[in-house]
C-alpha cells in the first residue's frame, strides 16, 4: 500500500503504512521531512557512515527515513535515519552574481533552501574564503538535478582537514593512468588498494562516492584512498511504500497521463491515476522539483500516487517563483498562512522553518507575529494559484525599518513610466535609482522584451498599499 493510499484510508479510519521518505529536513519537533513530523525515540541514526544522536540532525540535510507513516495525522515513527553528504571538501571559486559556488570541480547553486551553518550566506563564506586561504572547507548536502549541479540545501562551514569526499558520475575514464573525472574534477585511484565497485573496475557512467586528498589545490588530481560505488536513489525493496523528492531528468515528453522519468536517481512512473498536489499534470519537465509519492513495482520503478510540485523549476527566475525580504504584515494560524505584500502566503508542513533571530529549533508558525523580518522563497500552485512558501527564515537583525527585497517574474513593465509590477507589488524608480551593470533606458528595454522577465529590486515601501520604491534594478540571469 502506497503513502498516498494510506493517507486516503486513514482519512476514513484505516490505518497507517511504512516505508521509505527521502529528502531534505524542513523543521524540528522531531524531525519534518517530506511534509511529515518522525519521531525518533526507537530510531537508530547514521550520520556519513557513524552512529549518531538527535542533536546531530540539521537542518536540510538530505536523509533516508525508514518506518511507519500515518499520513492523515502527518506523523511517523522512525525506525532508522541516515545522512550522508554530497560534497565535502574547499571552495574552489564564488560568484556571488549566479548565486553559485564551485568545490572540489563540482558546481553548487544556492537559494532560500539553502541553509547556512558557520556563515550567514553565500557572501560571508566569500569574505571568508578570502581572508583566510586553505583554512576552511565546507560540507554540502542537496539535490542533484539533470546535469549534475548540485542544488543546495545545507552549507556548513568546517576547518580543512586535508581529507575530502565527493559524489558523481565517472567520465573520461583510462584504466593505463588509473584515472577518471568528475564533472571537472580528476581523480587518480592509483593508490587505492581495493575498489569497491562491480567488477572491481570503475566503468564510465557509474555513479561513486570518492574519498581523498587533492595536496596540488585547484584543478589538480583528487588523490584517491577509496572509490566506493554509490546511489543517488532511496534503495527502497520492491513492494515498498516511497516517497522520495528531488528535481527531474530523463523526462520526454509522449504521453503526460503515462510517463516515466527520474528523481533523485530513482525511476518513477505516473498512469492515469496519479494525482497531482500544487501543480497539473502538464507542469512535468525536466528539471522540476517535484516530491513523488507511491510504492515500488516488482521492475523497482516507484508507480507514483501522488506528484507534488515543489517550485516551477531548478532554474532561478523562472514563471510562479518569488524570493522576498520583508515584515510580515499578518499571521493567520488557524489556516496556517501569512501576509506580506498584501498576498496572503501557505506555510504547510512541507515549508523549511529556519530561526536565525532566536535560534529557536522548535519553530513553527505559531512563533511568527506581525513586523517579523523574514526571508521567503514562494512559488504559485498552477491548479488553484495559491502561493506556497516552500522556506521561510526569520532573519536575525532587521535593515532599515521598510528596506524590502523581491525578486520574481514581471507582470507588467511600462517603459514610458519605469515602473514594473511584481507579484502584484507596484515598483516604481528615481533618478536615483541602481541599474547594476545597466541603466534605466536599457534595463526596462530588455524587461519589456523579454516573457516573464525575472526581476530583482531592492528598495522601501512608501504610500499606501503594496509599492516599492527600488533603490535598484536588475534583470536576474
Amino acid at each position: 500500500m502506497s503513502l498516498v493510499s494510506c493517507r486516503q484510508q486513514v482519512a476514513e479510519g484505516g490505518m497507517g503504512g511504512s516505508g521509505i521518505s527521502q529528502g531534505p529536513i524542513t523543521g524540528f519537533g522531531s524531525v519534518f521531512v517530506n511534509g511529515i513530523e518522525h519521531f525518533l525515540t526507537s530510531a537508530t541514526i547514521v550520520v556519513n557512515g557513524d552512529e549518531a544522536g538527535d542533536a546531530d540532525l540539521k537542518l536540510g540535510m538530505i536523509v533516508r527515513v525508514a518506518g511507519a507513516v500515518d499520513s492523515a495525522a502527518g506523523t511517523g515513527d522512525a525506525t532508522e535515519i541516515e545522512y550522508e553528504q554530497n560534497l565535502e571538501g574547499p571552495v574552489d571559486s564564488i560568484d556571488p552574481s549566479t548565486d553559485s559556488l564551485v568545490v572540489l570541480g563540482q558546481l553548487v547553486v544556492i537559494d532560500g533552501l539553502t541553509v547556512f551553518d558557520g556563515v550567514v550566506d553565500l557572501a560571508d563564506l566569500d569574505v571568508l574564503v578570502d581572508a583566510t586561504p586553505g583554512v576552511y572547507m565546507v560540507e554540502i548536502s542537496g539535490l542533484v538535478d539533470g546535469n549534475s549541479v548540485i542544488h543546495a540545501t545545507r552549507i556548513e562551514v568546517e576547518v580543512d582537514s586535508g581529507s575530502y569526499e565527493l559524489t558523481g558520475t565517472i567520465s573520461s575514464h583510462n584504466g593505463a593512468s588509473m584515472m577518471f573525472d568528475i564533472i571537472g574534477q580528476p581523480i587518480d585511484y592509483s593508490a587505492v588498494v581495493m575498489l569497491e565497485v562491480p567488477g572491481g573496475v570503475p566503468v564510465n557512467g557509474l555513479f561513486v562516492r570518492v574519498e581523498g586528498t587533492r595536496p596540488g589545490g585547484v584543478g589538480t588530481p583528487i588523490r584517491a584512498v577509496s572509490v566506493q560505488a554509490d546511489d543517488l536513489s532511496p534503495e527502497a525493496e520492491i513492494d515498498e511504500d516511497l516517497e522520495v523528492e528531488g528535481f527531474i531528468s530523463n523526462f520526454s515528453i509522449s504521453d503526460f497521463s503515462s510517463s516515466q522519468f527520474l528523481v533523485s536517481g530513482q525511476p518513477v512512473r505516473t498512469s492515469a491515476q496519479t494525482q497531482y498536489e500544487h501543480g497539473v499534470i502538464s507542469d512535468l519537465a525536466n528539471d522540476v522539483h517535484i516530491e513523488a509519492e507511491g510504492y515500488v513495482a516488482s521492475d523497482g520503478v516507484l508507480d507514483a500516487n501522488e506528484i507534488s510540485f515543489k517550485g516551477k523549476t531548478s532554474l532561478r527566475g523562472e514563471s510562479g517563483e518569488y524570493e522576498i525580504h520583508a515584515d510580515i504584515e499578518a499571521v493567520y494560524e488557524s489556516v496556517g498562512t501569512i501576509t506580506v505584500f498584501g498576498e496572503s502566503i501557505v506555510i504547510n508542513a512541507s515549508t523549511q522553518l529556519e530561526d536565525e533571530r532566536d535560534e529557536l529549533v522548535f519553530f513553527d508558525i505559531t512563533d511568527l507575529a506581525v513586523t517579523d523580518r523574514i526571508d521567503l522563497k514562494v512559488f504559485r500552485d498552477t491548479s488553484n494559484g495559491e502561493l506556497i512558501a516552500e522556506s521561510l527564515h526569520r532573519k536575525d537583525n532587521k535593515d532599515a525599518p521598510a528596506e524590502v527585497t523581491l525578486e520574481g517574474p514581471a507582470d507588467a513593465v511600462d517603459v514610458g513610466l519605469k515602473e514594473v509590477v511584481v507579484l502584484g507589488v507596484l515598483i516604481t524608480t528615481s533618478p536615483e535609482t541602481d541599474y547594476p551593470g545597466s541603466d534605466a533606458g536599457a534595463f526596462f528595454t530588455a524587461a519589456a522584451q523579454l516573457a516573464d522577465a525575472s526581476i530583482e529590486a531592492k528598495g522601501t515601501l512608501v504610500g499606501v498599499g503594496a509599492t516599492i520604491l527600488a533603490s535598484e534594478l536588475k534583470l536576474d540571469d
